[in-house]
């Protein structure tokens, strides 16, 4: 009788709380984005992440600009590039870079391959940028010679 009672007692409980929860989210207001709002935030959040002095989120931010070919974030990578002491960092800007895909920026990865100091960074460079070179023709912007 009292486990009768004890489970009845638990349905209209759980029922009570299960309707109070859905009428106070029926309630709340859900912000609205726009995509152009979206893409500014994202955008924003990757800068902030490619500027952060935590390791693993900037290497993380810079990863996702490249797989997403995030373009407005071309500035920040280069900008990181030329502040960055850990060549594993900026050969993965350079990745990124080469994700992307803009033939200027690629170019200009070329020219910073000249004044690179870590061999193994400046092999990247000019690897990357001969990859990009053989799938794409820069000869339009003088990069083929």
């Amino acid at each position: 009788m009292f486990s009768y009672f004890h489970n009845r007692l638990m349905q209209v409980s759980l029922t009570g709380l299960l309707i109070v929860f859905s009428s106070c989210a029926a309630f709340a207001q859900k912000p609205v984005l726009t995509p152009s709002a979206k893409n500014k935030f994202a955008v924003q959040n990757l800068v902030t992440g490619i500027n952060s002095e935590n390791a693993g989120l900037k290497r993380s931010a810079i990863y996702m600009a490249g797989k997403y070919s995030v373009t407005e974030v071309l500035p920040a990578l280069f900008k990181k590039m030329a502040q960055e002491d850990d060549p594993g960092t900026r050969i993965l800007i350079a990745l990124s870079v080469y994700n992307i895909g803009q033939p200027e920026s690629i170019l200009k990865l070329k020219t910073l391959a000249k004044a690179e100091k870590d061999v193994r960074v400046k092999q990247m460079f000019n690897e990357i940028y001969q990859q990009y070179s053989m799938d794409h023709d820069l000869t339009a912007l003088g990069g083929n010679e």
